[in-house]
């Protein structure tokens, strides 16, 4: 059961490793030194490698401690391997019970601000102290349930529009630590749907200098148009409409988007955070395409521009290698910005892979049915260059990429177009068939394929010279402001 009690680090001057929790998740930056993320992309997944230093003088003086590396949804297994020697995850049930002691901990420091006002009577104190010790068990329960159960449970204890519990007492009544109460809100808001992933990193003499681990993120393939600050975008049903047909278009034909946008966790946590990107093999990141985006007030997603006078955080952003094949970001002193920060960048092929490659096809297709419709008076011929068509697309279909860069590196453009010119020839081989027993069919029926495979070649044609372009540009840098001193709310909330 949750008990109102003092800091036991307070008595003993040891400290617990849940207390050690609790405070690096309150203040994360006085003991992350800095953290350096490494990510390669791999199709559907980010292959990150993540290396977090400490500042040794700033831990409390115990054996080891919890580090919460990522919260992941409950029922969500996520796996992650640790390089460092010494360093271990921590089991489902150190989860649940840090959860439940930083609960704990919150909610005593809650109460131990109260302040009741003069000209409330003994009666109503004990009427409200009765109410805040009967919630207390259903507190613990969130980090244990199941999200239905637990949202239902939060849904039912906390007032999500003044953001604290519903039955603490009011303004006329007493006095409280808001912050407290909000970071009481904003925990049980995390355990509720998602789950602390720990792991146990022994402190002291040997404490490792850097803490090193590999995982798996997912990124996000909806390009949302991002605006200017303070412009809202509702969530319509068609943007909900294009979130689907995205996913079913790149699924089908086994490709991944081009347009990335990575949510950064790892920034509001540390004073110094880098991060490395490389593009797939045989990709580079388009010159304008990278950039830092976070949310406004309104929840409208935005890039972050260089300002003379209101940024909200350093950073600076460089593309490096020639052909601009990696992205280096650099963000400090973040943790007091309250919105979540993105990376968002676009890659494609490097110029002379398969688009060139399609334009070939496409040329070769329209050629050749342009030279067979004024030859189609002689039968014979007809049926040789028929046959040489077919088994021409056929091969095309079945293997039309180069095997150094790799099947799955093919855009999603390059892999319909052999489909397409395949049965483009196949319409025409059947018009051809056909020409004299069919009305209107006859006469035009050679202009569909045509046409088809002729949109195709403009359309890789535009491609070709709109990547070319691109890839052209120099490499850039560039640097965000000085940090903002208009930011003063609560470090006491979960991120």
């Amino acid at each position: 059961m949750l008990t109102v009690a003092s800091n036991p680090a307070s008595k003993s001057g040891t400290w617990s490793p849940e207390d050690t929790l609790l405070r690096i998740m309150r203040d994360p930056t006085s003991i992350v030194e800095s953290v350096h993320e490494q990510c390669r992309i791999d199709d559907w997944n980010i292959d990150v490698t993540t290396q977090v230093r400490f500042n040794k003088a700033q831990l409390p003086d115990t054996e080891w401690f919890y580090l919460n590396v990522e919260n992941p949804d409950k029922g969500d297994l996520h796996t992650y391997d640790i390089l460092t020697p010494d360093v271990s995850p921590a089991t489902h049930d150190e989860h649940i019970r840090a959860a439940q002691r930083c609960i704990a901990t919150r909610y005593a420091s809650l109460i131990r601000s109260f302040r009741f006002k003069n000209d409330v009577s003994i009666h109503k104190k004990n009427e409200i102290l009765q109410k805040l010790v009967r919630i207390a068990p259903q507190l613990n329960e969130i980090p244990k349930n199941n999200p239905l159960e637990a949202v239902r449970t939060f849904h039912k204890l906390f007032d999500k529009d003044r953001k604290r519990l519903k039955d603490l007492p009011e303004e006329h009544e007493a006095e409280f630590s808001s912050q407290n109460a909000e970071g009481l809100f904003r925990f049980c808001k995390l355990v509720a749907r998602k789950y602390l992933s720990l792991v146990r990193i022994p402190s002291g003499n040997n404490l490792p200098n850097v803490v090193e681990f590999q995982s798996k993120k997912d990124f996000d393939i909806i390009r949302k148009q991002e605006g200017q600050e303070g412009s809202t975008q509702p969530e319509t049903n068609g943007f909900k409409l294009g979130k689907l047909k995205d996913s079913i278009k790149y699924s089908t034909f086994a490709a991944f988007p081009p347009d990335i946008r990575l949510h950064l966790s790892w920034p509001k946590r540390t004073a110094h955070y880098t991060l490395s990107i490389h593009a797939p093999d045989g990709r580079f990141f388009s010159g304008d395409s990278a950039n830092i985006l976070t949310r406004d007030e309104y929840g409208a997603m935005y890039c972050l521009r260089p300002r003379e006078d209101d940024a909200y955080f350093k950073w600076s952003l460089a593309q490096k290698e020639t052909v601009r094949t990696r992205s280096n970001l650099f963000i400090g002193d973040a943790s007091l910005w309250k919105q979540p920060i993105y990376f968002k960048t676009t890659h494609y092929e490097i110029p002379g892979r398969s688009t060139l490659r399609m334009i070939g096809l496409t040329a070769l297709a329209v050629a050749m049915m342009i030279v067979m419709t004024k030859e189609i008076e002689k039968e014979q011929l007809v049926h040789q260059i028929s046959a040489i068509l077919a088994i021409l697309a056929l091969g095309l279909a079945v293997s039309p990429f180069g095997k150094d860069e790799g099947f799955s590196n093919v855009p999603l453009l390059s892999r319909i177009t052999p489909a397409v010119v395949f049965v483009s020839l196949c319409v025409y081989i059947a018009w051809a068939i056909t020409k004299e027993t069919i009305f209107f069919w006859s006469n035009w029926g050679w202009a569909v394929p045509i046409f088809s495979v002729g949109v195709l070649l403009i359309i890789h044609l535009r491609r070709a010279i709109h990547i070319g372009r691109d890839f052209c540009k120099e490499t850039k840098v560039v640097n965000g402001g000085g940090f903002a001193p208009v930011l003063s709310f609560s470090l006491d909330h979960a991120r």
